[in-house]
């Protein structure tokens, strides 16, 4: 289960009541390395839960850190 999505959906975290699909390795901006220095992920995959180097759907930021949640 992804912190903030209570459902425990993987590909979305909701925030504020409303849902936003998980950017995956790759599409954030700038894109993120394959594999993540954080988590390992490769290319189009999910991060890990709790990486540090998932950008936040809403704000940009880093999901885990951002304050989004």
């Amino acid at each position: 289960m992804h912190p903030g999505d209570p459902e425990g959906e993987t590909d979305t975290v909701t925030i504020d009541g409303e849902k936003y699909a998980r950017l995956r390795v790759g599409e954030e901006t700038p894109p993120c390395e394959s594999p993540c220095s954080g988590c390992g992920a490769y290319y189009f995959a999910l991060h890990a839960v709790a990486c540090d180097c998932e950008q936040c759907p809403r704000c940009g930021g880093a999901l885990a850190s951002c304050g989004c949640l």
